[in-house]
């Protein structure tokens, strides 16, 4: 299963205070990439000061060339790893103390150089944009010119061939080198040549493309230029390739295009999917916003940065389907420049860098600005595969919403019928309407069988009935049902009848944002048909955060109506809500500003506990937002009184005495998310916890409480070994759902003995056998 874990940082660099000379304008502060034919190692250009190559496993400097605030750069360094297993670094000079501002000096530290003072200085016959280095031909260099021409070269820079582009370019290239291998683009199984290199950029029109060349020993081919549908070179955000030919291009509109590269005698193409529709921020292309990563397969890393909310979005996209397969959100670091530039690079397989830095130029906005690199940790599979991705379909589906002119007439229909029931204050109807609608769609089960809603338990029409209840916490899906005890005596017990399958409602996306546009606009006044639908939808997985367009968001407008049932659904079944939401949740219930009646404070964190956050985001909205120390105490009070009536012996409270009366509905808080919440509040606020006296019995009681905790929890990780057997046991027990029965005394000494002479057989964990020849 693809997925994204939490990013961590690398390093950061000062801005510096110098422009740069003219011919740098634009260029980012801070470049980095992975050393070519070593990924341990990560090679840092920082203008104004020099390279650094660090390793990623230690994270400190393995080797560092301070050059000084007078040097700058006209392309990013690049390092490789000789015959010896001795570092080389290669880098294109704009202007330093010692050489003429002409940018097409070049910098060389040979293999084994070790101080900035060993560098070779070489003269180049054009200025150098990038230094590619082909693998399997270790002592050659290609060298690309900003205006496309390219040059092989030996190691120390002396030119073998050169190759002009085939016509005057536009925008600045992109390039891409790969080794020779069986699906590498255009290789045949006669193929001569030792590496392939793709070149992105414009022609004189302004159109996009792609060029292909074929590197051999001492030869580059010319394979020639493709355009790439109708793009414009002035829209390129971010472009990227993999071996395969995948290509995948960012363009200003939001839009993400994919194409498979062929390169056999000439070069062709054909559109892979779809594009797909992204959220990019308005941001120029000298300091772009966005970036993409292309990876194995069709398999692709965007990351978009959202200066408003302060966050950025990395999302892992099969672009075969096209599906998103997983996706996390990071906050931005809070020294970051005012105009800042994101980029995306390859660290390893499984990790990639993104570079978050300030073009020369820019406004620095404050003298303590810094440029950070971070290291992304990734999982996707090899290959793409549909069984990958259908699970991924409806998460993926609000990325390309397609409004009102999707829908079929009876999807219309349903949207106009609800809207005229609600505008007409007749609730029961549009209830029943919407439900009927739903029930003659096909539904698949996990089994693979269509069925329609009536097969799935009946809390929602339970919940239909009033909207005050129970939130039920032990489904999948949580829901809100009509005063019916959950995990308790009372809950009704299965049947011997076989288990149904839930079934998995799917609705188009236009239909659910227009059945969302009908439900919250106008926001006031609501019915309960309209909390019931829109929980329904909720529930189901259906809503996105990003489909309510407009100032007011989801939770603010459920928040105005006082719709507390409904905003516990929005925590719970809407997986992008923003860290920065749930934090306003919890302000509205500290400071009761709600249009309903005030909801016990309880409740309410009990409500935001619920919501799946990750901690760096939470720290910076807890940051941002909640300011009143004494309101941190009063939240934190709630979780320590959950602690001392649970003893921490278990993993969920009973709700009414984990002190929450049941207004709406009774929140059970988990053991794990109480510590988990309690620790990043204590993480964001502890020095002015510290400092706030009424904090420090808050802080003693929660510290006696732990400290015999962690002791206990050292002592039964011994036995973790020893009850894994038990522990396996009862999972397969529950999986199949009867006792496994009893066995004879004879069959168990059978089974035994069996299982001993298979052991005899083979060499087991610690035996020793010595061969000899």
């Amino acid at each position: 299963m693809a997925s994204i874990s939490e990013p961590f940082l690398l390093h950061s660099y000062a801005v510096p205070s110098a422009a740069g000379p003219s011919s740098c304008r634009g260029l980012p502060h801070v470049q980095a990439n992975a050393r070519w034919g070593d990924a341990a190692e990560v090679t840092v250009t920082v203008q104004g000061d020099g390279i650094h190559t660090i390793d990623r496993s230690s994270l400190h400097a393995v080797s560092s060339y301070t050059l000084g605030p007078s040097t700058f750069f006209q392309s990013a360094a690049v390092s490789r790893v000789g015959k010896g297993g001795k570092r080389a670094t290669y880098v294109s000079i704009a202007t330093a103390s010692d050489i003429k501002d002409n940018g097409k000096t070049a910098w060389v530290w040979p293999e084994g150089s070790e101080d900035t003072a060993s560098r070779k200085s070489i003269e180049l016959s054009y200025p150098a944009q990038d230094f590619l280095f082909p693998t399997s031909l270790p002592d050659q260099v290609v060298i690309v010119s900003p205006d496309g021409s390219l040059t092989l070269a030996a190691s120390n820079l002396d030119p073998i061939q050169d190759l002009s582009p085939p016509f005057t370019i536009t925008g600045r290239a992109k390039n891409f080198i790969f080794p020779k291998q069986l699906q590498t683009v255009g290789t045949t199984p006669g193929s001569t040549h030792q590496a392939v290199l793709l070149s992105f950029f414009g022609n004189e029109e302004g159109k996009f493309g792609v060029r292909v060349v074929r590197v051999s020993e001492k030869k580059l081919t010319e394979v020639g230029w493709v355009q790439l549908d109708d793009i414009k070179v002035n829209d390129v955000f971010s472009v990227s390739c993999e071996a395969g030919g995948n290509a995948s291009v960012l363009v200003s509109s939001g839009q993400c295009f994919s194409f498979q590269i062929s390169a056999t005698s000439s070069v062709s193409y054909s559109s892979s999917s779809a594009p797909i529709n992204t959220s990019v921020s308005k941001s120029s292309l000298e300091a772009p916003q966005a970036s993409l990563l292309s990876l194995m397969s069709t398999h692709m890393l965007l990351a978009t940065a959202s200066p408003s909310s302060r966050q950025i979005q990395l999302d892992l996209w099969d672009t075969r389907y096209p599906v998103q397969l997983a996706s996390y959100s990071m906050a931005l670091p809070a020294n970051l420049p005012e105009k800042f530039a994101l980029y995306l690079s390859h660290a390893t397989s499984g990790q990639a860098l993104i570079t978050l830095t300030c073009p020369l130029g820019a406004k620095k906005g404050d003298s303590k600005t810094r440029s950070s690199i971070f290291i992304v940790p990734y999982f996707v599979p090899h290959t793409s595969s549909l069984i990958n991705a259908l699970g991924r379909l409806q998460v993926s589906e609000p990325q390309a919403s397609q409004g009102d002119s999707a829908l079929s007439d009876a999807e219309r229909g349903l949207v106009r019928k609800v809207g005229e029931a609600l505008g007409s204050g007749a609730s029961d109807e549009a209830q029943k309407t919407f439900m009927d609608w739903v029930n003659l769609q096909p539904q698949a089960t996990s089994n693979g069988v269509h069925a329609g809603v009536e097969q799935e338990d009946k809390s929602d029409e339970e919940g239909a009935n009033g909207v005050n209840g129970v939130l039920n916490e032990d489904s999948d899906e949580a829901t809100l049902t009509n005063s019916r005890e959950v995990n308790g005596a009372s809950r009704p017990k299965p049947n011997g009848a076989a288990f149904k399958k839930k079934a998995l409602l799917h609705l188009p996306t236009a239909l659910v944002e227009q059945l969302l546009d009908t439900l919250l606009v106008p926001p006031q006044p609501s019915t309960d048909a309209h909390s019931f639908i829109l929980r329904f939808l909720m529930r189901k997985g259906l809503v996105s955060y990003s489909m309510v367009k407009g100032e007011q968001k989801l939770l603010d407008v459920l928040l105005e109506r006082g719709d507390w049932p409904g905003v516990v659904s929005a925590l719970q079944g809407v997986v992008d809500i923003p860290e920065s939401a749930v934090v306003r949740v919890l302000l509205v219930g500290l400071k009761d500003t709600g249009a309903a009646p005030p909801l016990p404070l309880p409740n309410v964190v009990a409500a935001v506990l619920a919501a799946p956050v990750t901690r760096p985001a939470l720290r910076l909205a807890l940051k941002e937002q909640l300011k009143d120390i004494a309101d941190v105490c009063r939240v934190l009070e709630v979780l320590q009184g959950w602690l001392v009536q649970s003893g921490l012996r278990g993993f969920e409270l009973d709700a009414q005495g984990a002190g929450v009366v049941e207004v709406d509905f009774r929140p059970k808080p988990r053991i794990d998310a109480i510590l988990s919440f309690a620790e990043t509040l204590i993480d964001t606020y502890f020095i002015s916890l510290l400092q706030h006296p009424p904090a420090r019995p808050i802080l003693r009681e929660l510290s006696s409480l732990l400290a015999p905790q962690l002791t206990l929890a050292t002592h039964l990780e011994r036995l973790r070994g020893p009850l894994e057997v038990f522990a396996k046991r009862k999972r397969l027990q529950k999986q199949s759902g009867r006792t496994k029965a009893a066995v004879s005394r004879f069959e168990e000494g059978r089974r035994r003995k069996r299982a001993q002479e298979e052991v005899e057989l083979q060499v087991g964990l610690y035996q020793v056998e010595e061969f000899f020849f």
